[in-house]
C-alpha cells in the first residue's frame, strides 16, 4: 500500500556521500512529494480556516453531545484534531510545510473535507440545520478561494 525511500549512500574513491537527503513516501503509488510548490494561501483565508477549523471541532462536540456517551463526546474533536493536525502535505503553505505523517494530497483533502462537512451534516442531523448550513455555507466559501491549493492537493496544479 505505501512504501518509503530512504537515500541512498554512493560510494566513489573511498568516500561515502549521500545522494539526496530528501525521505520519499509512495502511497497507492501516488508520491507525497509534489513537484511542484504549493501555491500561497492569502492571510485571510488562513484565518477563516482557522476560524472554522475551530468552528469544525465545536459542532463535531455538539452534534456528538446529543447522540453519544460521555467519553465519545469528548473523544470526538480529541480524533478529528488529531487527525487534522498529523496527517498533512510536505510543502502545504496553508500548514507548516512539515508532516509528522506525510499523507498523499488526495487523502489530506478527504480528511479536510470529512471533517469540514462532516461537522456541518451532523449539526444538521442532530436538530441544528441553521447552524449546519452556516459552516456548510462558510467551508464552501473557503473552498472557493483555495482552488489553487486543492489543485495542487489533487496533482492538477501546474506553475506557468
Amino acid at each position: 500500500m505505501c512504501s518509503l525511500s530512504q537515500p541512498q549512500s554512493v560510494s566513489s574513491g573511498g568516500s561515502e556521500r549521500e545522494e539526496s537527503s530528501d525521505v520519499k513516501l509512495t502511497c497507492f503509488d501516488v508520491s507525497v512529494v509534489s513537484s511542484s510548490p504549493c501555491p500561497e494561501v492569502p492571510f485571510w483565508n488562513l484565518t477563516l480556516r482557522f476560524g472554522l477549523e475551530i468552528a469544525a471541532l465545536i459542532g463535531l462536540t455538539v452534534a456528538a453531545s446529543g447522540r453519544l456517551a460521555g467519553s465519545l463526546v469528548v473523544a470526538t474533536p480529541i480524533v478529528a484534531g488529531a487527525a487534522w493536525g498529523i496527517y498533512n502535505v510536505p510543502g502545504d503553505s496553508s500548514r507548516s510545510g512539515k508532516a509528522a505523517v506525510p499523507v498523499p494530497g488526495f487523502v489530506r483533502l478527504a480528511i479536510e473535507l470529512l471533517i469540514f462537512f462532516g461537522a456541518a451534516w451532523a449539526l444538521i442531523a442532530t436538530g441544528r440545520p441553521t447552524w449546519g448550513l452556516i459552516l456548510g455555507a462558510f467551508v464552501a466559501f473557503h473552498l472557493a478561494f483555495s482552488i489553487p491549493r486543492v489543485r495542487w492537493l489533487l496533482g492538477l496544479w501546474r506553475e506557468s
